[in-house]
């Protein structure tokens, strides 16, 4: 499968002031969101990104999306380095690449109707030549989103539809640009239970009946099991196994994999056998654990799990496209 999307060795800090002493010296410390990122993403193949909260996910959809810069690194689209773009060649990847947030009660203005909402990006990229030809289009585009009949949404306002609702827009104004490929940012997990399956039939459609790609960022690995062809695990900031959906689910190889499925399979046992999986420690980026950055809540941390100094756990191979950053898996 030709490859759409390419991440290598990208990187994101931010300052921050880490606590009292060290506001009182006036220090500050680097907190690494992405760090050492690497993954491709395929023309018509969705990738899941999933890990818990704070762990970069976000952070490296607004860098693939120019939204941040990267400290470093490179990101290739259609093998062409997209980190130094400007002007029509940024305006023209920006149309190829959209996404769809987290929150739609959030993203959607309160004072555009649907209509304006999603023929918005249509306007200011002048790919509409008319007000008839641009309610087509979102009559179009509103039916292909499953609001039906399309003519009673076109002139609603955010606060007059359900959460299920704006996040059906949401979708239908990122599409609307057929992009190449979709950031889909935990878009299920401000909704209701009753309707996020139909969201994500929503998004799994979209993607199969355009060959559109998708990165799909989730902290419910079973969710990403069922969307997804990949799944790439982040902890820290850093990938720490990528594999085929199956091989993550069913074959886990990393520690920190083999606990999210665990929490998904069967929370009861989990809690009563949570020692045997992860052990608790603070979770920050502010100092990189030399060797592992899973290494203080490895419940297999060894002497191994050290390294040398200043260095990071390779990716080693396991299986068929699937790779895990880890010593103990090396051996």
């Amino acid at each position: 499968m030709e490859e759409l999307l390419r991440l290598e060795g990208v990187y994101k800090s931010f300052d921050t002031k880490v606590n009292l002493l060290a506001r009182l010296q006036g220090a500050q410390v680097k907190v690494y969101a992405v760090d050492d990122a690497c993954f491709t993403i395929r023309k018509g193949e969705t990738l899941g990104i999933i890990g818990e909260s704070g762990c970069g996910k976000s952070t490296t959809a607004k860098l693939i999306l120019r939204l941040l810069e990267p400290d470093s690194g490179t990101i290739y689209f259609n093998g062409k380095d997209t980190t130094h773009l400007s002007g029509s060649e940024l305006a023209e990847y920006r149309r190829a690449v959209q996404i769809v947030f987290q929150d739609p009660y959030e993203y959607l203005h309160p004072n555009m109707n649907v209509l304006d909402t999603i023929a918005e990006p249509l306007v200011i990229n002048k790919l509409v030549s008319g007000n008839e030809e641009k309610e087509k289009i979102v009559m179009g585009m509103l039916e292909q989103v499953g609001l039906l009949p399309a003519h009673s949404y076109l002139y609603r306002y955010p606060h007059e539809m359900s959460g299920g609702q704006r996040q059906r827009i949401a979708i239908a104004r990122a599409l609307v640009m057929h992009p190449q490929l979709l950031v889909a940012d935990e878009p299920t997990s401000m909704l209701d239970v009753s309707v996020r399956a139909g969201i994500l039939n929503l998004l799994k459609e979209a993607s199969r009946d355009s060959r559109m790609s998708m990165m799909f960022i989730t902290h419910d690995i079973m969710t990403a099991g069922y969307m997804c062809d990949r799944i790439a695990v982040m902890y820290k900031g850093r990938i720490v196994e990528i594999g085929k959906a199956e091989d993550i689910i069913y074959r886990p190889a990393h520690p920190y994999t083999r606990a999210l499925v665990k929490v998904a399979l069967d929370l009861k046992a989990f809690l009563r056998e949570k020692d045997q999986f992860i052990r608790d420690a603070e979770v920050n980026n502010y100092v990189q654990n030399g060797y592992c950055a899973f290494r203080d809540r490895c419940v297999e941390r060894g002497c191994g799990c050290d390294g040398g100094k200043g260095e990071k756990a390779a990716m080693v191979q396991v299986g068929e496209e699937h790779f895990v950053a880890c010593c103990h898996c090396a051996g």
